[in-house]
């Protein structure tokens, strides 16, 4: 409450005039508002123009270390690695690493090379785990079909077949099977020689250096093992055996050996277009071509001779097989 200027009597508050001696009553000053304080903005601090390139550089550089140890260690993980190539395994381990690095990205993770690390390592866990798994599943099914392939040699001479059941190492059984398959295709009607024919060109076949040398050998006729040869393969030749067996057993018609006349026609024509210059009919000039050379001529004449009529394709092969056991 304030007094009034001219006779000091109290003016209650909002009154114009003293009510002692009508003096109007000045008014009060405002009080003084303090100044704004100007706000000061800090502007947004910029990122770094250098952090895009560091992070595709970086990213780089942890793709490319991840691809050569996946290149070296995922090839011998793998028991069926000749089914695959080596580059196929590789690509597919990039490419899950990298999107795990991507997701890692997109989640904003601290680090993210813990993820695409913690993703190798669990690959390996289950490349290793699953090839385990798988090569033993591959064998006890390797060796389910080398018994059946012996109980089908047994319906045709069980004395041979009860010896190569004595025998433990590959080598000795594929010696042991070799004049027992020539027989077999000597007597087998001929669906079931072409079938097997076409099955060895399916295993000779070269996919890697170890397949060349096989089927180089084959040509020079010192023999085709079946080592080193996937399992998919295997198996198929392993059939293809077992039933040309069977069928030589259950086959009461034994076919008439075939001579040079018989299959002179067939071969002359197959021989001029597969081997014109005739490094077939020299020793010396066959053996200076490549493994590669007398693979592709060997394959060339065996497709030739499987594309003739069954009846004119098994002719063939059973001469050849008969002039093998000579």
């Amino acid at each position: 409450m304030a007094n009034c200027q001219s006779c000091g009597t109290a003016i209650p508050d909002g009154a114009k005039f003293c009510a002692n001696c009508g003096v109007p009553v000045a008014p009060s000053a405002p009080l003084p508002q303090p100044a704004p304080v100007a706000s000061i903005s800090t502007p947004p601090s910029a990122k770094p123009a250098s952090s895009s390139l560091n992070w595709v550089l970086q990213m780089v550089v942890v793709v490319a270390l991840i691809g050569m140890i996946a290149a070296i260690v995922i090839p011998a993980l793998d028991v069926n690695s000749s089914m695959r190539p080596a580059n196929e395994r590789g690509s597919g381990v990039l490419g899950i690493l990298l999107l795990t690095y991507w997701f890692a990205w997109l989640r904003k993770a601290k680090r993210p090379w813990v993820w695409v690390l913690m993703a190798f390592l669990g690959f390996l866990l289950v490349s290793a785990v699953g090839g385990a798994l798988r090569g033993y599943s591959e064998t006890q099914v390797e060796k389910e079909r080398y018994s059946s392939l012996v109980d089908a040699m047994a319906t045709l001479d069980p004395r041979a077949a009860a010896q190569i059941r004595e025998l433990q190492d590959q080598q000795s059984i594929q010696r042991a099977m070799a004049p027992f398959l020539i027989r077999a295709i000597q007597k087998a009607p001929d669906a079931a020689v072409v079938a097997f024919g076409a099955a060895q060109v399916r295993m000779l076949a070269p996919t890697s250096a170890s397949d060349l040398a096989r089927c180089a050998g084959a040509a020079r006729g010192t023999g085709s093992s079946t080592d080193a040869v996937s399992a998919h393969m295997q198996a198929d030749f392993l059939d293809a055996t077992s039933a040309l067996i069977r069928a030589a057993a259950n086959n009461d018609e034994t076919p008439a050996v075939p001579t040079v006349e018989d299959v002179r026609p067939l071969l002359l024509p197959i021989y001029a277009r597969v081997d014109p210059s005739g490094f077939a009919d020299d020793a010396s000039k066959f053996a200076k071509l490549s493994d590669n050379d007398q693979c592709q001529m060997f394959l060339s004449t065996r497709r030739a001779i499987g594309a003739l009529a069954p009846a004119d394709a098994a002719l063939v092969l059973r001469f050849l097989a008969g002039a093998r056991k000579q």
